[in-house]
C-alpha cells in the first residue's frame, strides 16, 4: 500500500437485521464453515439458502449471497470478501469483484449493511 492510498472500507450487517439459515446450513457457524466441511452436500444454485427479515421485508439469498453476508462482520474488506467467493466458487477476481460490490451496494441500500466508521 503506499501512501496515497486508503484502506478500502470495511461492511457490516446491521444488528436488527435477523435471518434464519435454512436446514441444510443449521449444523454449522455459517456458510463460509458448511462449504468448508467434507460432509456438506452444496444446494443447487438457485436454492434459498437464507433468508433475511429487518421487521419490514423479507428477503430470499442464495448460495453466494448467504455466503458474502455471512463474511459481512465489519473485519473484511469487499477484496477481502471478493477473494474469498474466488477461493469457495472458482470464480475469477474481475467476476467476484463486480458481483460482491454489487451485492454489498444492494445489502448497504436496503439498510441491511454499513460501512464500519473509521476507528469503530
Amino acid at each position: 500500500m503506499n501512501a496515497c492510498s486508503t484502506p478500502a472500507p470495511l461492511l457490516r450487517r446491521r444488528p436488527r437485521v435477523r435471518f434464519l439459515r435454512t436446514m441444510a446450513f443449521t449444523p454449522y457457524a455459517s456458510v463460509p464453515a458448511a462449504l468448508g466441511a467434507p460432509a456438506f452436500v452444496v444446494p443447487a444454485p438457485d436454492e434459498t439458502a437464507m433468508v433475511l427479515f429487518d421487521g419490514r421485508a423479507t428477503l430470499a439469498l442464495n448460495l453466494v449471497a448467504a455466503f458474502v453476508w455471512d463474511l459481512l462482520d465489519g473485519t473484511r474488506s469487499l477484496d477481502d470478501t471478493s477473494q474469498a467467493v474466488v477461493r469457495a466458487f472458482g470464480v475469477d477476481q474481475r467476476t467476484a469483484r463486480a458481483d460482491v460490490g454489487r451485492l454489498c451496494e444492494e445489502f448497504r441500500q436496503a439498510g441491511l449493511a454499513e460501512v464500519v466508521p473509521d476507528g469503530a
